[in-house]
């Protein structure tokens, strides 16, 4: 092990002692790069992770590649360090890799599927590119790929942690005078697949989010399950039989069902809700024994109900256990990610599936308007709760949660892979 600022081998320390060119309480540790430096000399690459010792997190700063003659880093384009930063909110975790002013192409989908793979990448749930907006009238835009490389218009947990690196961003006593100014009031307006998302960090470091009204017409979804209920103008599709009408369509979808101890005697179907936050989303809603069996196969079945044929684009899937009238339990299997920790369209389209399906009552206005302050609606997901504010006023959804900074670091881009 070196200390990465006298290039001190401090293989003699124990991870807990001070290395002698410091006064701090400071841990140091190398961390491994997979690449490989030829005639670099030992101890020219090293990391560095500062522990607070209030707050027990790990801030991870990955060094670049020294010139063993100055001990200055080489140029970006002689050893291509990607600087990012990592968040995550309620354990949906990402990448940000800010490309608005780096001189860094920007980054590919097969890098962004490397960064992402937990066992030789960074890990994440996705990557999330800021990069310079296209209109005037956003901050700036981002471009989101899941894990498996696929392309969401959407995302509500990674826009909070959007929202909030960029406030964190504004904050810091390093920041520019114009990046300091930009966002100081907690308010933006980021461009995304699904259209202008405008979230809010509030004074408590939680991001309200207005994720726009929700998408009600099957065919805009897109779906293919027939309306079945009238909602406003539009002819919803409402607790539909997934598995269709026939037993030829039950047969070609190949759901499985959950055991007779769960669904009882009578014969159970998969009713599904369409509904679009900017992504599909099918909201199904099972009683407290079923929810149980679901989360424990979301493996094995998840990807079915991903890859349905009633879904061209495939889908979100969200299981939910009505616990009472403001009190919902989601378990979820994310389009291009999985069983995640939380999904933010996700519960939104929950809260918008149980309210026009009559399994809770709509909810009333906020004080003075103020989303915060509503009649919000609990879903609690595996990495913690998240309200949810269908407004009868504006018909739009108001998404607020928290988003936290992990670490940031650098890694190395080759060829698109680390």
């Amino acid at each position: 092990m070196f200390c990465s600022s006298c290039l001190t081998n401090t293989s003699k320390y124990r991870l807990s002692e001070r290395h002698s060119c410091t006064g701090r309480s400071t841990w140091w540790r190398q961390i491994r790069v997979p690449v490989e430096l030829g005639s670099q000399q030992p101890g020219t690459r090293a990391a560095r992770c500062a522990v607070s010792s209030t707050t027990r997190r790990f801030a991870m700063q990955v060094t670049g590649v020294r010139d063993a003659r100055d001990g200055k880093p080489t140029s970006p384009k002689a050893f291509p360090w990607l600087q990012f930063v990592k968040y995550e909110g309620l354990g949906n975790d990402f990448i940000l890799v800010d490309q608005r002013k780096c001189a860094w192409p920007e980054v590919d989908t097969a890098q962004a599927v490397r960064l992402c793979d937990r066992h030789r990448g960074i890990g994440a749930d996705g990557v999330i590119l800021l990069l310079p907006a296209i209109s005037s009238g956003a901050d700036f835009r981002v471009r989101i790929v899941n894990a498996d490389g696929s392309e969401p218009e959407m995302c509500g947990n990674g826009i909070r942690c959007v929202a909030k690196y960029a406030v964190d961003v504004c904050n810091d006593s390093a920041a520019g005078p114009n990046e300091a100014s930009t966002f100081g009031d907690g308010a933006l307006s980021i461009e995304t697949g699904a259209g202008y998302i405008r979230p809010r960090v509030l004074s408590d470091g939680r991001v309200c989010v207005d994720m726009g009204p929700p998408i009600l017409d099957p065919q805009c979804v897109p779906t293919t399950l027939p309306g079945s209920r009238r909602i406003a103008d539009v002819k919803a599709a409402v607790e539909v039989p997934l598995d269709g009408s026939t037993a030829e369509d039950i047969a070609a979808a190949r759901l499985p069902l959950p055991p007779p101890e769960c669904c009882g005697a009578s014969e159970f179907v998969w009713r599904c809700t369409a509904v679009s936050m900017g992504n599909p989303h099918c909201v199904i809603f099972v009683d407290q024994k079923t929810f149980a069996w679901v989360d424990a196969n979301l493996e094995r079945i998840g990807p079915m109900f991903e890859t349905h044929h009633c879904f061209p684009r495939r889908t979100n899937t969200e299981f939910i256990e009505v616990c009472g009238p403001r009190d919902l339990r989601m378990s979820v299997w994310e389009r291009g990610a999985g069983r995640t920790m939380a999904c933010g369209t996700g519960a939104c389209a929950a809260v918008v599936a149980a309210t026009i399906s009559g399994r809770i009552p709509s909810q009333g206005a906020g004080a003075s308007g103020d989303p915060v302050s509503a009649d919000a609606c609990v879903v609690h997901l595996p990495g913690g709760d998240l309200e949810i504010y269908w407004s009868p006023e504006n018909r739009h959804v108001y998404m607020t949660g928290p988003a936290n900074f992990v670490y940031r670091g650098e890694c190395l881009l080759e060829s698109s892979s680390l």
